[in-house]
């Protein structure tokens, strides 16, 4: 299980190198889901089911922000609800208890990108967070409280008839389940929202808007038409006819009044109509009570504000959707040109289009760093810096450096793009780049896609994760000892091996730990695929200097040895010099011993 501690091994500590066929790169995903459960009883925060069950949680949280209001203003609704009807809204409120269980289970990437796997860690962070709308939305209190079960002929009610007022009160608990549009809002921003479904979007939330506000202004029109009969019935025979506190809206619609006897599908129009032309622009029915006036001067203030917003944010999507399609024709119009009068073949002028059109749908015609070249540069690092907060920066190989090294080190990349089962890099290749993945997928293999299924391949898809040069301190890159390529769109930023080694000799003290951990990256990719490598190449360099290293001990052992041997030797010539040198000094005696004979030698002779 080592290698799920990240949702697939990739930089660092967080690849995974597994002997596994190219069409099993699909299931990566289920194999983590199915031993992230069977190990730890945990699920992946981007795991197939996770999705689904959100967008299942979605659907019901929009069912119920839509229904709720009725159900507490219309009392057609809680007077005829049918024990399916209940049943189906418990089984909901179920699913939504079951979602609390799920979100405890469901693990999610910390600051330095690592997929946290400890339980008590996970719930400490969803309690701090989300865990208190979720549990005031899922809480029944309309059972809990006034047990009441289902309301009109549907279950059983347990409250009596002189309580009913109070269990509508309770109903209005019910709201807080409206809560969790907070989380669907937060959820619907994360997704790759095109200007068709930002206009849905804005369309379905200002309907949503409308719909309450109908709610609301029913409920008002039957609580002044209740209160107006109770001042009825307190007054003279003789001034019943004239309200002295105006009519109910329900009493003044064109045509046949409204009353509670009325079709739920005329109720509900009715004041779904009345909203809808007061956010417009004049009321269907106009407002005659005090509360009627007031709430009518709320509607129109708030009304005038989400229309405005609505009508902006739909003039400036159409707008740019507008802008931006012609300069995308006008790119590709160019493109043609160029391939037609270059002779480009047409599967070449294919992967042309397609590179052109995926670099739009990315940047949009927009190149960033032209974008931000007019500000000073500590603005443009604060800039990238708060662009790339999410999916870069944390990162290992600029989370391991100083602030001032990362913005200037992202100062220097510019987006690459690889369509799905392209190259990236081949083998035995020059590559004079670092490739930083953003988002998407990368496989490395020993050996070219094409040829068949790869024996052994190393997937990539963490963003931070990069492939490319493994020491930019060498006076060249040598040749890259595998074939990489991608399984789906995939972008990425991209740094030049010169530039890489400029920013080094600028912040000098970040030079060490960041060709560390270049060179650990590459050296892991390369043994976990079992490749060989060139000896001319820096990798190979760097194993040939690894292995002196690894040697050196043995060498100092050897040499202590000889040491050793020396110095007992020169011992031994210390020994013998001292021995000459103490016969030496026994010479001069032996001298003046010898002279004596000397002169009775010289003197024998002579007396003869």
């Amino acid at each position: 299980m080592q290698w799920l501690r990240g949702r697939r091994r990739q930089t660092s500590d967080d690849d995974i190198a597994l002997g596994l066929a190219g069409d099993d790169v699909e299931d990566l995903d289920a194999q983590i889901f199915k031993n992230l459960w069977k190990h730890h009883r945990l699920l992946p925060p981007t795991s197939t089911f996770k999705s689904r069950w959100d967008l299942v949680m979605i659907l019901f949280v929009l069912y119920n922000s839509w229904y709720i209001p009725m159900e507490l203003s219309f009392a057609y609704l809680t007077e005829n609800k049918s024990a399916g009807h209940c049943a189906v809204d418990y089984a909901i409120d179920l699913c939504f208890l079951f979602d609390v269980v799920v979100n405890f289970r469901t693990t999610y990437y910390n600051g330095v990108n690592e997929l946290v796997l400890d339980r008590k860690v996970i719930a400490k962070k969803y309690i701090a967070s989300w865990f208190a709308v979720d549990l005031l939305a899922v809480f029944p209190f309309e059972i809990v409280v006034g047990g009441q079960f289902c309301g009109g002929e549907g279950w059983t009610a347990s409250a009596d008839d002189e309580s009913s007022a109070a269990l509508s009160a309770l109903g209005m608990v019910k709201l807080f389940r409206l809560l969790r549009l907070g989380r669907v809002l937060k959820k619907v921003d994360k997704l790759g929202a095109a200007n068709a479904f930002r206009i849905v979007h804005s369309m379905a939330a200002f309907l949503l808007v409308v719909n309450w506000f109908a709610c609301a202004w029913w409920a008002l029109g039957v609580a002044e038409q209740r209160s107006q009969d109770l001042v009825c019935a307190d007054m003279p025979t003789e001034f019943n006819e004239t309200p002295l506190h105006g009519c109910s809206w329900l009493e003044r619609v064109p045509g046949r009044p409204i009353d509670k006897d009325s079709p739920f599908e005329q109720q509900y129009l009715s004041a779904m109509y009345w909203s809808v032309t007061i956010f417009m622009k004049t009321p269907w029915v106009g407002p005659d009570t005090v509360g009627e006036k007031i709430f009518a001067c709320f509607t129109v203030v708030t009304g005038a504000v989400l229309f405005a917003a609505l009508l902006s944010s739909v003039n400036v999507l159409v707008q740019s959707f507008g802008k931006s399609n012609a300069q995308r024709r006008e790119k590709m119009t160019t493109l043609h040109l160029f391939s037609s009068s270059r002779s480009v073949p047409p599967e070449l002028q294919t992967k042309l289009l397609e590179y052109a059109d995926a670099d739009w749908s990315w940047n949009r015609g927009l190149d960033p760093y032209q974008v931000l070249s007019y500000l000073p540069s500590h603005l443009r690092g604060d800039i990238v810096l708060s662009v790339y907060e999410d999916s870069l920066v944390h990162t290992p190989l600029f989370a391991s450096v100083s602030t001032e090294c990362a913005k200037t080190l992202l100062l220097r990349l510019h987006a690459q793009l690889c369509l799905p089962k392209e190259v990236l890099i081949s083998k035995n290749d020059g590559v004079e780049s670092l490739f930083i993945l953003v988002r998407g997928a990368l496989q490395v293999t020993p050996t070219a896609p094409t040829s068949g299924a790869p024996t052994r391949l190393r997937v990539m898809e963490k963003p931070g994760a990069f492939v490319g040069f493994c020491d930019a301190s060498k006076a060249y890159a040598g040749r890259y000892p595998v074939w990489v390529s991608a399984t789906k769109l995939t972008h990425m930023m991209v740094v030049a091996r010169a530039d890489f080694a400029d920013v080094l000799d600028v912040f000098y003290e970040d030079a060490d730990a960041l060709n560390k951990l270049v060179a650990a990256e590459h050296r892991m990719m390369v043994d976990s695929l079992k490749v060989e490598v060139a000896a001319d190449s820096p990798l190979g360099l760097m194993q040939s200097q690894q292995k002196r290293e690894a040697a050196a001990p043995e060498k100092i052992d050897e040499m202590k040895q000889r040491v050793s041997h020396m110095e007992a030797e020169l011992r031994g010539c210390v020994a013998d010099m001292k021995e000459i040198r103490s016969h030496a000094d026994c010479l001069p005696r032996i001298l003046e011993l010898l002279r004596p004979l000397e002169g009775a030698a010289i003197d024998g002779p002579t007396a003869e």
